[in-house]
């Protein structure tokens, strides 16, 4: 823990600074699906329930690769729609916590994680979203597993409880897959299941160019 001293604040400023980044490129010209609300509202649960599979006690280690399939497939449409796909999704993913945070910091805590995981998630869709919008598909697709990665680093380095409720843990059971904690710790092993997930469902909601398709499926290969 006490290796992580140095970079305390760092994901939250470079979040930031990159949001900042987003408002000031062009908006690139891509077709999309349009989705009715109640459409949406299903894929956010969809997500959610994907996320809480991962989030649980007791996890599924393949739930939270698919996860940003429909999180991202409801992003489609507009501004709005991301922030309510990211805001179901991320009420659903905390539900398979709860009685865990009851137990163990009592309700008002417990609501505060609750307002903060939804928060954390309306906030990566809605970045996900703009940066499919005025980015490459390439740098795009690592933008969700990203600030997600970011979120559980500022939340390891200022929680008292350090990662405990992380997605990571969602891959005990995966060897190959928890062996890059060992490199990164639990914002690396997030940042690894992600990518896949994200860039089927960017590939899903918008129309992208040939090359950029090679480009992304070539670097999320690696």
């Amino acid at each position: 823990m006490h290796g992580h001293r140095h970079v305390r604040g760092l994901p939250f400023r470079s979040n930031l600074m990159f949001v900042a980044s987003l408002k000031r490129l062009p908006i690139r010209d891509r077709s999309t699906p349009q989705f009715g609300r109640s459409a949406q509202i299903v894929l956010g649960v969809i997500a959610g329930a994907l996320l809480s599979v991962g989030y649980a006690l007791h996890p599924q280690w393949w739930a939270p690769w698919l996860a940003p399939v429909p999180l991202l497939l409801a992003t489609s449409g507009s501004r709005r729609s991301a922030r309510l796909a990211g805001g179901v999704a991320g009420a659903i993913a905390v539900t398979s916590l709860l009685p865990y945070y009851l137990d163990l910091i009592g309700w008002p805590m417990t609501l505060l994680v609750v307002l903060l995981r939804v928060g954390s998630w309306i906030f990566a869709t809605s970045l996900a979203d703009a940066a499919a919008r005025r980015l490459p598909l390439a740098v795009a697709v690592f933008v969700l597993p990203g600030t997600v990665a970011a979120i559980e680093l500022l939340t390891l380095v200022v929680s008292p409880h350090g990662a405990a409720g992380s997605l990571a843990y969602s891959q005990m059971e995966a060897i190959g897959v928890v062996q890059v904690a060992a490199l990164g710790g639990v914002p690396a092993v997030v940042f690894l299941i992600l990518p896949p997930g994200s860039l089927a469902g960017l590939l899903l909601n918008r129309s992208w160019r040939h090359s950029d398709r090679l480009a992304a499926l070539a670097l999320v290969g690696l």
